[in-house]
């Protein structure tokens, strides 16, 4: 027995033909034009996004560096004690700079406790920046401040005397002259009787 094939069975068949391998030579021009235009503009957006990130991951990095900073002068000046709130006192703990801008605004009152609000800095005994030997935690031009001022507010309208309790307030500043960022935090640390 002989099968006989119909020559437009053999046309259909998909491996053979010209209409199939046509098909299968590769991508048109208008195929390839559209997956270059949407790769072109995926890099763009791409472009255009990761400095933005970039900048976000450093800003964040800069908040962390200045809150675990900041803790740790608190915490430094709490185990210090209340007794230990003088300029003369911190610059020998080694809590602040030992230079002429570590002298208070005002002078001390007759128990020795500031008076006022007193600001010290603490950018080079804590290597905040580059010192030539040292890394620094911030670009140059960044400082930090320790400010002690009387505590204020309690409970009935008695507010606390310089003598009783101070507030701390440890401010670290980075960054380049109007993009500077500024981080802030204070405790109130209290004389026990």
């Amino acid at each position: 027995m002989v099968i006989k094939i119909k020559p437009a069975a053999v046309r259909h068949a998909g491996t053979t033909g010209p209409r199939r391998r046509r098909a299968r030579r590769g991508f048109t021009l208008v195929e390839l034009a559209i997956s270059l235009f949407v790769f072109g503009m995926m890099a763009l957006l791409l472009g255009t996004v990761l400095p933005t990130l970039t900048r976000g991951q450093a800003s964040s990095r800069g908040y962390a560096q200045a809150a675990l900073l900041g803790q740790h002068k608190i915490d430094q000046i709490r185990q210090g004690g209340f007794s230990k709130l003088t300029g003369s006192q911190l610059a020998a703990s080694g809590l602040i700079d030992t230079n002429p801008d570590a002298t208070p605004v005002t002078a001390p009152n007759p128990a020795g406790l500031p008076v006022g609000t007193n600001s010290y800095s603490f950018t080079v005994v804590d290597d905040l920046v580059d010192n030539g030997t040292e890394p620094g935690y911030f670009p140059a031009g960044s400082t930090g401040v320790l400010s002690l001022s009387p505590a204020l507010g309690g409970q009935g309208g008695r507010a606390p005397t310089a003598a009783q309790a101070l507030q701390v307030t440890v401010t670290v500043s980075w960054g380049v002259t109007g993009a500077r960022s500024v981080w802030a935090t204070h405790t109130i640390i209290a004389a026990y009787s």
